[in-house]
């Protein structure tokens, strides 16, 4: 988000400082998680190789135990496999908050509200590019708009005048709905 596109929308100044404070805090916000999940994963990932170096080196003193020897190679391939599983649940991770972004881009009125339209299963992140978002998206946006702000403000309906003039009721012409009413009622009551 950029001044220049909150000037192009007519904002004042002061609501532009506004809105860019509270995009602010919001990016801040993400760009923390973000840095506390990357803190983590490398983290976890020097764990995992100080953990396998130290197999090895276990490994390779005792060439006499077999049965020790095959623990520490299963224990390697659930090294791997942990390995693995942090690798693609970052991925997942990473992929989750690109899609969230693109709908809040997008104008959705609440990113819960249309992830269930979705098939993430065939959205890929690449290079922070998403490919396979634009056709669900344009097909969720077309089948269900109420879930989106409105690109295009609507045109105000049209005011319904009412007088002297005017028969909006179907009563006799010239005479108003009200007058009309009163003309009965005084007939009523003779």
């Amino acid at each position: 988000m950029k001044r220049e596109e909150l000037k192009a929308l007519g904002l004042e100044d002061s609501a532009i400082d506004k809105v860019m404070a509270l995009h602010g805090q919001t990016v801040n916000g993400l760009n923390a998680q973000i840095n506390t999940l990357n803190t983590e994963k490398e983290t976890l990932t020097e764990q995992v190789t100080q953990s396998n170096t130290q197999l090895e080196e276990l490994k390779s003193g005792i060439q006499d135990n077999q049965e020790l020897q095959d623990k520490i190679t299963q224990l390697q391939a659930d090294n791997a496999q942990l390995e693995s599983d942090s690798q693609a649940k970052l991925v997942e991770v990473q992929t989750n908050y690109a899609i969230g972004s693109a709908l809040k881009d997008a104008g959705a009125r609440d990113v819960k509200a249309v992830l269930p339209f979705i098939d993430k299963d065939t959205i890929k992140l690449a290079d922070g590019k998403l490919t396979g978002l634009d056709e669900q998206l344009k097909t969720v946006q077309a089948d269900k708009d109420f879930l989106f702000q409105p690109t295009e403000p609507k045109a105000p309906k049209p005011a319904i005048v009412t007088g002297q003039n005017s028969n909006p009721g179907g009563g006799q012409g010239g005479n108003s709905i009200l007058e009309t009413i009163q003309n009965n009622l005084a007939k009523g009551a003779e």
